[in-house]
């Protein structure tokens, strides 16, 4: 069924040009059509695994924490919610952060193996900061004199963005008896600037989330 897809879909965009989220949108339909026919098949199989945690290690270390919760629902169907906070380099004391909930479709079995996974995240990315003048009275001025004539200060007031992102992935997991898990996956998403400006970026992403499965 899958390659019947893709073949049409290749037909398609050869003659009418369909464009590449359509066949992305075909590619992920066909592959929830085939998951769920064979969860429909063998209904009384459920896996013994049903909740993993994980995080990122190497993010740990560079100021980029992730923390993931997976929800097992069948033997091919999960819900994944996933939270980033990033701390931006440049950054006073204030970060970016990054909330999203997918469907992963495993191809194999629960949280082992190749999948896909569309999904839809939130975030708010500090992108600078402004400087306004505040005088040792406490009056402000946008040229920094301060008020009443006192010495004045700049602080830095920060800029941000927030965005709906709808996204895709396609990752491979391993499940081991331990119960540990490691997954890896590369995709992109459609960073959407959601203050009506109409701004638009497609970004291509990728994640190491490594944790322990209950």
């Amino acid at each position: 069924m899958l390659a019947l897809a893709l073949l049409y879909a290749r037909r398609m965009r050869h003659h009418t040009r369909l464009p590449r989220l359509s066949i992305s949108l075909l590619v992920v339909c066909s592959l929830t059509a085939v998951a769920a026919a064979d969860d429909l098949a063998v209904p009384d199989s459920r896996p013994q695994r049903r909740l993993a945690v994980a995080t990122d290690p190497i993010g740990l270390l560079s100021g980029h924490y992730a923390l993931s919760a997976t929800y097992v629902a069948t033997r091919h169907f999960a819900v994944r919610a996933d939270m980033q906070i990033i701390e931006e380099p440049w950054a006073y004391a204030d970060s970016s952060w990054r909330a999203g909930i997918s469907v992963p479709i495993y191809l194999d079995r629960p949280l082992h193996g190749p999948y896909v996974e569309p999904g839809l995240a939130f975030a708010e990315r500090l992108t600078g900061y402004a400087y306004g003048g505040i005088g040792s009275l406490g009056g402000t001025s946008g040229d920094g004199l301060g008020g009443l004539g006192g010495m004045a200060t700049f602080t830095p007031v920060p800029l941000s963005q927030r965005s709906i992102e709808p996204q895709i992935f396609v990752g491979w997991q391993w499940l081991f008896d331990s119960g540990l898990n490691i997954a890896a996956a590369v995709g992109v998403s459609r960073h959407t600037a959601s203050d009506g400006s109409g701004t638009s970026t497609a970004v291509r992403e990728s994640y190491l989330r490594v944790g322990i499965a209950l």
